[in-house]
C-alpha cells in the first residue's frame, strides 16, 4: 500500500557556538498550521532577551468579508493578511507588531481582479494601524500602474514586452496625467527599453 500523508515542520532547534568552552545557545521555534491551507498560522520562540515572542498569522480562510470569501474561492488561501507579533516577559504580554495586507477587486482599479489595495502597520495595537503603501490602479493583467508610499509622491509604472516588463517609472505625476501626454505611445512601449523619468 502506498501511504499519502503531509509532513509538518513542529520544532526547530537551533544551536549557536560562540565559545568552545561553553554549551552553545540554543534556540527552539515551535510551529502550528492552518487546517485549511496548511500553512504556518502559529510560531514561537525565545529571543535573545529570553523573552517569548509569538506570531500569528491569519490568511483568507480566517475572515468572512466578500473580498475574503472570493480569495477563498480562487483559492488564495495561502498569503498572509495580517500578522501580530508579541513578546511575553515576565508573564507580561504585549504587542509589538500588526502587519494587515487588504485586498480588494473594483471594476477600473484592479479589472474585477482581485490585487493588494494597501500595507498597514502599527507597533502599538490595531487602534494605531497606519497605511505604509497604497496600490492605486492595476492594468489587466495585474501588474501595478500606480502606487505611494505613505506621505510619498505617486510612483507610475509603464510595461512593456506584451506587458511583462516595467520599462518605464515615474516619480512624482499620476497615472491619469502621464496616459493623457499626447506623444506617449504605450502601444510601442511593448517593444520599448528600460527607463527612468523625474517628474
Amino acid at each position: 500500500d502506498i501511504i499519502d500523508e503531509r509532513c509538518y515542520l513542529d520544532r526547530k532547534s537551533e544551536f549557536n557556538y560562540f565559545d568552545t568552552s561553553i554549551s552553545p545557545l540554543t534556540e527552539v521555534t515551535e510551529f502550528s498550521y492552518n487546517d485549511q491551507n496548511l500553512s504556518p498560522n502559529y510560531v514561537k520562540f525565545t529571543n535573545s532577551k529570553g523573552q517569548i515572542v509569538e506570531k500569528d498569522i491569519k490568511y483568507a480562510t480566517d475572515f468572512i468579508s466578500p473580498v475574503e470569501i472570493d480569495m477563498r474561492n480562487k483559492q488564495m488561501i495561502n498569503i498572509p493578511l495580517q500578522t501580530v507579533t508579541s513578546v511575553k516577559d515576565n508573564h507580561n504580554q504585549k504587542e509589538i507588531s500588526r502587519t494587515l495586507l487588504k485586498y480588494f477587486k473594483d471594476s477600473i482599479r484592479t479589472k474585477d481582479l482581485i490585487l493588494p489595495e494597501k500595507v498597514q502597520y502599527s507597533n502599538s495595537g490595531v487602534a494605531n494601524l497606519q497605511t505604509t503603501i497604497d496600490f492605486n490602479q492595476y492594468d489587466i493583467h495585474g501588474n501595478i500602474l500606480e502606487q505611494q508610499k505613505a506621505n510619498g509622491v505617486k510612483e507610475i509604472y509603464l510595461w512593456g514586452y506584451q506587458s511583462q516588463y516595467p520599462v518605464v517609472k515615474i516619480i512624482g505625476s499620476n497615472l491619469q496625467a502621464v496616459l493623457s501626454i499626447a506623444t506617449l505611445d504605450t502601444a510601442a512601449l511593448n517593444n520599448g527599453t528600460s527607463a527612468q523619468k523625474q517628474a
